[in-house]
């Protein structure tokens, strides 16, 4: 991954490990011969936002060379409260919370600071596998 490595990001290949579903299951039903290359791009542990935000601008000018980027996954990830109504106000608030982070102008998001004190109280979206 020249690109990343030219913005200073560090990668590396782990050959045990398959596709996540996020990555499969689109391109499956998109491209079911496999027949183009796949780099998948995970979240990093520490959730770092600016290195998440450095990793898409580093990443952007493939888009020029027709390079397809592929953003999936679900924005409430927590597969223990799959299908449960309990949990579905919970991901509500989650939905709600997020299109307004995304969709504010820059500097008027509320960024993290909600995300941590309103909307993960019970820390039923972040919990991840792996």
């Amino acid at each position: 991954m020249s690109s990343g490595s030219a913005a200073g990001l560090t990668s590396r290949q782990d050959s045990q490990r398959g596709f996540d579903h996020g990555v499969f299951i689109p391109l499956k039903l998109m491209f079911p011969d496999a027949e183009i290359p796949v780099v998948q791009l995970s979240l990093r542990s520490d959730l770092d936002p600016e290195a998440h935000l450095a990793a898409g601008q580093a990443l952007a000018s493939l888009r020029d060379e027709g390079v397809l980027i592929i953003g999936s996954g679900m924005s409430f990830h927590n597969m223990r409260g799959y299908g449960d109504t309990n949990f579905t106000p919970l991901s509500e608030t989650f939905d709600d919370w997020l299109t307004q982070a995304v969709a504010a102008a820059p500097g008027q998001d509320v960024g993290c600071r909600d995300y941590s004190e309103q909307v993960l109280k019970t820390q039923l979206s972040a919990y991840r596998f792996g």
